[in-house]
């Protein structure tokens, strides 16, 4: 049985201007639903989720334990009119979607400061978009397929839950964290770690120069080049895991490793669970 929540209008009244068109078209969905929800409905319904959770990201909050409750009663009511399964800040039948962001910085970094960068309490799985306490945002190329398969959920399994872990299985590689703090990288923006061969990122989280890190692939660019019918590369992008023996947890996320399809056709297929 669903439990009560403060009204809808209740959160609505929290969001600025912008997000509150989003937040009344949502709600115009809830309060007249079609006699018959289909796929495109539930497009509807994360992409006003999406912004939902990145407007929410940017607040201001006392405790951040209180991020997850503050959106229970939101969540609760899209999962019944939608039929979809809320899990820790994202959607079960949506899951590539929802494992699909990136911390927002925008500013420069200096060597002190991504030493704050971190996750100093648990609020919610880190593969959720609520186990950071900074902005966030979300990765949305429109042409992309998955390369995984899901093969467990648990936890979870209420609103207010901030506990739960994945099992995935897909293709993977062991790789080196490098930091980068030259001149010409504070200026493209806050990208203090380096995957070597790849390209400057921004972590979740402070990792030591040299970590280990587990670059776990979930999703391969379908789009072709602009003066080509054929790409010679794939693009894929990555969460990057920290973590041993199939136990991970999400430090961050990588867009855009190219490769070619038979280079990533010979990575080791793997199974792993990210907590």
């Amino acid at each position: 049985m669903l439990r009560d929540y403060p009204p809808f209008d209740i959160y609505a009244s929290r969001f600025d201007n912008t997000e509150n068109v989003i937040m009344n078209g949502l709600q115009n969905i809830i309060y007249n639903p079609n006699d018959e929800m289909g796929p495109s409905d539930n497009e509807n319904f994360l992409f006003a989720w999406h912004h939902i959770a990145e407007n929410f990201s940017r607040r201001s909050l006392t405790n951040q334990t209180d991020k997850l409750p503050a959106l229970a009663g939101i969540a609760t009511t899209i999962g019944r009119i939608s039929g979809m399964t809320y899990m820790g800040g994202i959607w079960k039948e949506k899951l590539l979607q929802g494992l699909r962001w990136e911390v927002d910085r925008k500013h420069s970094a200096s060597a002190e400061e991504i030493k704050r960068y971190g996750r100093p309490t648990w609020f919610a799985p880190t593969w959720s978009w609520a186990s950071v306490s900074e902005p966030i945002s979300w990765l949305y190329d429109d042409k992309y397929k998955s390369v995984i398969d899901i093969i467990d959920i648990k936890g979870c399994d209420s609103v207010l839950s901030s506990r739960g872990s994945i099992t995935l299985s897909g293709k993977g590689e062991r790789k080196k964290i490098h930091h980068t703090l030259r001149d010409e990288e504070r200026y493209r923006g806050s990208y203090p770690f380096r995957i070597h061969e790849i390209h400057s990122f921004i972590a979740d989280e402070y990792m030591k120069d040299s970590s280990d890190v587990l670059l776990f692939y979930i999703s391969m660019d379908t789009e072709t080049h602009l003066f080509s019918t054929k790409r010679e590369k794939e693009y894929l992008t990555a969460l990057v895991l920290s973590g041993s023996n199939g136990r991970y947890r999400r430090v961050g996320v990588v867009e855009r490793v190219d490769m070619y399809e038979s280079e990533f056709n010979l990575l080791k297929t793997m199974e792993i669970t990210i907590i």
